[in-house]
């Protein structure tokens, strides 16, 4: 497969469709969820779900380091710090147990 390939750009072009329908499909179908106070903590709440659902296999799957800057950043967050501090306090975690 090759830059040049038009089964490439069908691929690209056929995924790129795909997002925006994802998309033009959840803004449409929001407007048949319920204004409840359940949905509403529960629309609050799928960000952190999601994120969880990406990071938790790669942290107890992969290398040692990654467990234990994962759990550097949720004891630094924990405390109620920056999150944006408690992600970088997990990475250079990663960073010197990798280097060393």
């Amino acid at each position: 497969m090759t830059p040049g390939d038009p089964f490439v750009w069908w691929a690209i072009g056929l995924m790129g469709l795909v997002t925006l329908a994802t998309r033009v499909g959840g803004v449409y179908l929001g407007r048949f969820v319920p204004s409840t106070a359940f949905w509403k903590r529960f629309l609050d709440h799928l960000p952190a779900t999601l994120l969880l659902s990406i990071a938790v296999p790669s942290v107890f799957g992969g290398e040692p380091a990654q467990a234990v800057g994962a759990a550097v950043t949720f004891a630094v967050a924990a405390r109620r710090v920056n999150l944006i501090i408690a992600m970088a306090a997990g990475m250079a975690t990663v960073a010197l147990m990798r280097a060393f």
